[in-house]
């Protein structure tokens, strides 16, 4: 190492993490701009955020404002006698760090407003390739999918595993559309205490080798409860508007945000016996 100047320091950490740091090395799975997400001993992913990023499940921020230039892709962090992580240019300080909590909180209370003003939203600014067109084009297996999932949550069938498999995975990028349609599903029925949703993760759970590394992970945790900060803030009393809520949410990754919004309209519409 080569002196404090390689020092990277968190300065908050969602409160899963210290479990996930019991010895061990940490190997770098991939680097972005504002993530770079690191695979546990345990075969987890363990994300470092940059400062400016709200926090997520399973993730530390930390005080950078760009992680490209500090890892690569295939690296091991080896963790040191002080409890300090390192490779061979950088060292990563996580004792000692405040901790926050992802979960949905059981008081949860969506705004009155919340339905409505996703129908008026979501269209307006609905990225080109993500799941609100693809549902709204002539691609009737999707929607489909997304009807019988609504329909269970009414009655006492079996969970739709054909639904679930047709939705996992579907979809380009790190996190495909379908995945984050159905968190957006998951945070509504935590949110809402739907009785279905402990039956709803474990069907996602056991169908998990469907997608990609990284969403995996974030559906991982969807599924125990466990949510983004703008997510999370449409369930928190607050000054900032609603929309402006909704934004921050919509700006997360090129569609995923968009796509969570999209999940949580459709099953907010289910829920109050709207017709799909």
């Amino acid at each position: 190492m080569n002196g404090k100047l390689n020092d990277l320091t968190a300065i908050v950490m969602c409160d899963s993490v210290p479990q996930q740091l019991n010895g061990g090395a940490l190997v770098v799975h991939s680097v972005f701009h504002h993530a770079c997400n690191l695979t546990t001993p345990d075969n987890h992913l363990l994300t470092l955020l940059t400062q400016d990023t709200p926090l997520a499940p399973g993730a530390v921020r930390m005080a950078c404002a760009d992680l490209r230039p500090r890892f690569s892709a295939g690296e091991t962090l080896r963790q040191q006698a002080d409890g300090s992580f390192a490779t061979a240019g950088c060292r990563l300080t996580l004792a000692d760090v405040p901790c926050l909590s992802t979960r949905v909180p059981h008081d949860a209370v969506f705004p009155e407003n919340l339905l409505a003003q996703l129908r008026v939203f979501l269209p307006v600014i609905a990225p080109e390739y993500g799941i609100w067109n693809i549902l709204h084009s002539s691609n009737e297996r999707m929607m489909q999918a997304v009807r019988q999932l609504a329909a269970w949550l009414d009655d006492d069938a079996q969970t739709p595993g054909n639904a679930l498999k047709t939705l996992i995975g579907a979809g380009a990028g790190l996190t495909p559309s379908g995945d984050d349609f159905l968190l957006g599903m998951l945070f509504a029925l935590k949110a809402t205490r739907h009785r279905r949703v402990d039956d709803l993760a474990a069907a996602i759970t056991a169908l998990l080798d469907r997608t990609t590394t990284i969403s995996r992970a974030m559906l991982y945790y969807g599924c125990r409860g466990q949510f983004g900060e703008q997510l999370l803030a449409l369930t928190t009393p607050t000054n900032i508007s609603l929309n402006h809520r909704l934004l921050r949410v919509a700006e997360y990754g090129h569609s995923s945000g968009h796509d969570m919004l999209t999940g949580l309209f459709f099953t907010l519409r289910a829920l109050s016996g709207q017709r799909l």
